[in-house]
């Protein structure tokens, strides 16, 4: 994965970007390899931070 980059533009720790994918990678039973799942995943989030959205 491109975890310097992802810890550049996040100001962490590459190995903090490491551990965190790991911790969700193991909440989710997930190794983030299948697309349309990975598909689920982000449609779920941007579902949950619309309803959690103020108008």
């Amino acid at each position: 994965m491109l975890f310097p980059h992802v810890s550049a533009a996040l100001f962490v720790h590459k190995n903090t970007v490491n551990y965190r994918i790991r911790q969700c990678s193991e909440m989710l039973h997930s190794d983030f390899k299948e697309g349309f799942q990975n598909f689920i995943y982000i449609f779920s989030l941007r579902i949950l931070t619309y309803l959690n959205t103020d108008f």
